[in-house]
């Protein structure tokens, strides 16, 4: 058995972890990004059933469609704000 500091920070060997990759890549090549997420969602729920509990994550899907530049200026005072903050 490889000592950790040989498998890198993950515990997981270069090696097994290259194969996980290509693996990853084949599926998405083969059969596009939809099958690839499905089979991703696929395995964390499969992982969770089993116990396995996955670090928590509040990224989501979100994309802004409102360009920077027609965006509204905030309201209010921002400065009144942030000093009312730092005093709370």
């Amino acid at each position: 058995m490889q000592n950790q500091s040989a498998m890198g920070g993950s515990g997981i060997a270069p090696e097994e972890l290259d194969e996980w990759y290509e693996s990853l890549e084949d599926i998405l090549h083969r059969y596009g990004p939809e099958r690839l997420r499905a089979l991703l969602v696929s395995l964390q729920e499969r992982a969770y059933s089993r116990g396995v509990m996955l670090p928590f994550t509040a990224n989501t899907p979100y994309i802004n469609t409102i360009h920077h530049s027609k965006q509204v200026r905030f309201p209010g005072n921002r400065e009144m704000e942030r000093r009312i903050k730092s005093i709370v």
